[in-house]
């Protein structure tokens, strides 16, 4: 390793770049400045300097790059070279950083471990290539062994700790202070399964989470640069999705974590909590995912007061942050900044966030929600866009793709005090306070009214929309595929598809089925071309748009293409429940009490388990579809448990189960053990649909007493202990006059919508289970009569309702509502009675499609 001195105060080297002599920053890439914008390119564009790797010491007042030469150069602000230092040319560095105080700069190879250069003996560079540990092996004998590093990630801690992660998924420690090294072992339980790929040192310099692909784990606290034990692991079973960058709160008691693919990645927010002496374990409380409206998730940003930033490349930035106290997770939205964003980053001294677009930089105001400062780019190259920004007390370091650094001079800003910045202040919804107003369309909210429903597709009950009282008439419609199912009062099954020309539906599919009462027909939400349907006593349909012309029956554990055969062996479902998690998945609950889940991506099969199996017939589940924590929960008689994880063809292991009285109350049912214990009354409690919460939160069920459905009610349960335990913490009891609730769907962890009907009419209300504030709105308002009886209703995540009446005069009345406070945004006539209502969306209009289908039979799609 050689080190050369480039330039020194007194003139005795020559200097590789000459500052200008007015102190003008130069600028000679190819790149073209706005006149607006003095940039000092520090870094020649050049293609040996295309993904650079480079971080800047203010305390040293140093800029460290590594190029693809292996050269590493200390340079000034203004880009005048101090030293270089030539790494081994063979080596790959995957790492170049400044211990927090400056004393001593990182470079990392993959192979040769960890270059130290320290400024105050810049003429010597000391390498920490590996390791050497004694083992006994065979006859007692010590034979001394040497580690070499295969590094695959690198990180300081604030107190002078530098870490590795090796691609064996080990890890090292260097303590600055001390000298003193660390390394794990085979069976150490700090080891991970693979490569470590990011990790984050907590704000203290005392716990460390390291990531690999689909692992993460929480260190406690590192003392003398030890790991004592593993407080927390947590496992992503998609193989395609892997963690790629953490970081603790300011308080150290939140940890953020991306994890996607190499296109898109999501954001998972965990709270560690303490679990015992100096112990901790990792709660997820909510995710952030990438979507047509925001865009890619392109940067996070720690706040004061635990308030995480999260900008994303369409120019919005959302305001996270979790309440302990409510146990919900608060967002504001605002959309401060042009598309193309690449990069964002914290200003130290003032508290904006520095926001880099391709066209512009725009300096946003937490506090204020306001953008004080916009900048606008110099013009570049085409296909050239900047990648990474570092933010310094007086200019941002910006790097651009064709290996260009821009050194951009801060404009005056007003210092913030982000201490006061809080997010839910609780204001009554829709007001807005200072800032809101104007960011209120990007939060996908909905405006007082909507346009006139569109008619796109009708299905007359002669062209396959028949009804009949036995096998009754369903419909399911997929937004991707623009395909409509239908299985009719003929047990036929016929499949619509609309011309992406004319809009017309087409007959692309028509089979008839076992007559048979149909308890679900539906397209997997991932691609909306797996169509599922399930038959009572004849298993589960499945087709595909593309596919194979015939209907493929999932009977026992094989596929059988002839629809009415069976093998000897083979044991034919009795399915009462089935549904389709956002992944893709299909879980099915039998009658005897069994499971099953398909995969549509990879066709696996995983089956219930002697833990996982019910008592009795499975009639309600639900889907937890979380990328970081999923879970599955079903109920059978008395009982629900929630399981999580698939391994191999199997079901983990349920993690919670629930036996529960015949109306549970919450003081006189704290906790799952309580209930447990308890056992449940002699009729049971049967239940009737089951809806996790978006963040997993809450579980809430629509149950009744088997001897007596007619009185059903609808519970909220509070997951507590890692899903370990239920707190009932909202109960409805039955109401005559209210009417038994048929249909419950979250819009947020806040809102709970709950449908009721009774013999005449219905009603609609939102209820928000945190802090037991029960009942929040009701449509219609007090002694208001409805249209007619409610036969149908549905909503979307975002809060659009459609509720379907049927008047006295034969026809329908269909009404659409909207959150939070239930406004009324259209009233429709339909031209028969409504058998039932389905709403997909929201489409990338913003809208919905609404599917109908009517009593006289006649099936209907609507665009709204």
């Amino acid at each position: 390793i050689s080190v050369s001195e480039s330039y020194v105060s007194d003139g005795s080297a020559t200097p590789q770049a000459t500052p200008s002599d007015t102190g003008t920053p130069l600028y000679t890439g190819k790149a073209k400045p706005a006149s607006t914008v003095p940039p000092s390119l520090v870094i020649e564009a050049s293609d040996r300097r295309i993904g650079c790797l480079w971080s800047y010491s203010e305390e040293r007042g140093l800029l460290a790059t590594v190029d693809l030469d292996q050269e590493m150069r200390l340079l000034s602000p203004k880009g005048d070279v101090r030293y270089r230092v030539q790494l081994p040319r063979e080596g790959q560095t995957i790492f170049v950083g400044w211990e927090q105080s400056g004393s001593v700069l990182a470079a990392v190879q993959k192979l040769g471990g960890a270059f130290l250069w320290f400024p105050a003996k810049p003429e010597a560079v000391q390498q920490w290539e590996g390791m050497q540990f004694s083992s006994k092996l065979l006859k007692n004998s010590v034979l001394k062994r040497d580690a070499h590093f295969d590094s695959s990630f690198a990180a300081w801690s604030p107190k002078g700790k530098l870490v590795l992660g090796l691609a064996d998924g080990n890890f090292a420690v260097w303590d600055l202070a001390s000298n003193e090294t660390f390394m794990s072992r085979k069976h150490f339980a700090g080891r991970h399964k693979a490569a470590i790929s990011c990790g984050a040192w907590g704000p203290f310099g005392e716990n460390l989470a390291l990531a690999s692909a689909g692992q993460l784990k929480l260190s406690q606290p590192l003392n003398n640069a030890s790991w004592e034990h593993t407080a927390a692991k947590l496992a992503l079973e998609n193989e395609d999705i892997t963690f790629q960058d953490l970081r603790f709160s300011p308080s150290g008691e939140m940890l953020a974590a991306f994890a996607g693919s190499s296109v898109f990645r999501h954001l998972c927010l965990y709270q560690v909590e303490p679990s015992g002496k100096n112990t901790s374990k990792l709660v997820p409380v909510g995710e952030v995912h990438p979507s047509t409206e925001i865009g890619a998730i392109q940067a996070m940003l720690w706040l004061e007061n635990d308030i995480l930033a999260v900008v994303s490349g369409s120019g919005f930035v959302r305001l996270v942050k979790y309440d302990r106290e409510d146990g919900a997770l608060k967002e504001e939205q605002y959309h401060p900044s042009s598309a193309g964003v690449s990069d964002a980053a914290l200003l130290p001294e003032t508290g904006h966030v520095a926001i880099v677009a391709h066209e512009q930089i725009t300096f946003f105001d937490p506090l204020l929600t306001t953008n004080p400062t916009k900048i606008p780019m110099w013009e570049m190259d085409a296909g050239v866009r900047p990648n990474k920004v570092q933010a310094t007390k007086e200019f941002l370091l910006i790097s651009v793709t064709d290996g260009s650094l821009m050194r951009v001079p801060l404009p005056p800003l007003a210092k913030l005090d982000l201490s006061l910045l809080t997010l839910g202040t609780g204001e009554e919804e829709g007001t807005l306070s200072p800032g809101k107003a104007a960011n209120e369309a990007s939060k996908g909210a909905l405006n007082p009214g909507c346009r006139p429903p569109a008619l796109i597709g009708e299905i007359a009950p002669s062209s396959g929309a028949s009804f009949s009282s036995h096998t009754g008439l369903h419909v399911a419609y997929s937004i991707q595929s623009r395909s409509l199912a239908i299985i009719n009062g003929g047990s036929e099954l016929v499949v619509f598809q609309r011309d992406s020309t004319s809009g017309a539906l087409e007959q692309i599919l028509k089979s008839q089925l076992p007559e048979s009462r149909c308890v679900f027909l539906d397209w997997d939400p991932t691609t909306g071309t797996h169509l599922a349907f399930a038959l009572r006593g004849n298993g589960v349909g499945l087709w595909q748009i593309g596919g194979d012309k015939d209907i493929n029956m999932w009977s026992g554990m094989s596929y059988k293409n002839n629809l009415f055969s069976f093998s000897k062996d083979a044991k034919a479902f009795d399915p009462l429940f089935a549904a389709w998690s956002k992944a893709g998945q299909l879980a099915l609950g039998l009658s005897d009490g069994n499971f099953a889940v398909w995969d549509s991506v990879s066709s696996a099969v995983s089956v219930s388990q002697k833990m996982g199996r019910h008592k009795s017939g499975i009639t309600a589940g639900a889907w937890l579809s979380s990328l970081f924590a999923p879970a599955l929960a079903l109920a059978s008689t008395s009982t629900i448990k929630v399981s999580q994880g698939f391994e191999s063809a199997e079901w983990s292991a349920t993690t919670l189960k629930l036996k529960l009285p015949r109306r549970p109350n919450v003081s006189r049912s704290p906790s799952i053990k309580n209930l447990r214990s308890r056992g449940g009354a002699p009729e049971g409690l049967q239940f009737f649909q089951l809806e996790f919460s978006p963040s997993g939160k809450y579980l809430a069920a629509i149950a009744a007493p088997s001897n007596d459905v007619e009185q059903a009610q609808a519970i909220v349960y509070e997951l507590q202990d890692q899903r370990e335990a239920l707190v009932a913490v909202y109960e409805g009891e039955f109401d005559e006059e209210e009417g038994a609730p048929f249909r419950i769907q979250w819009v947020s962890d806040d809102s709970l919508l709950i449908f009721h009907r009774t013999s005449s009419g219905g009603s609609i209300k939102t209820v928000a289970p945190n802090k037991g504030r029960g009942v929040r709105h009701t449509w219609p308002a007090s002694r208001q009569a409805t249209p007619g009886r409610l036969a149908s209703a549905a909503a979307t995540e975002h809060g659009l309702i459609a509720a379907a009446f049927a008047t006295a005069d034969g026809s329908g009345v269909l009404m659409l509502l909207a959150c939070p406070k239930l406004t009324v945004l259209r009233e429709m006539r339909l031209r028969h009675s409504p058998l039932s209502v389905r709403l997909y969306g929201p489409t990338e209009d913003g809208g919905a499609v609404l599917a109908v289908a009517y009593m006289r039979g006649g099936a209907e799609l609507w665009q709204l």
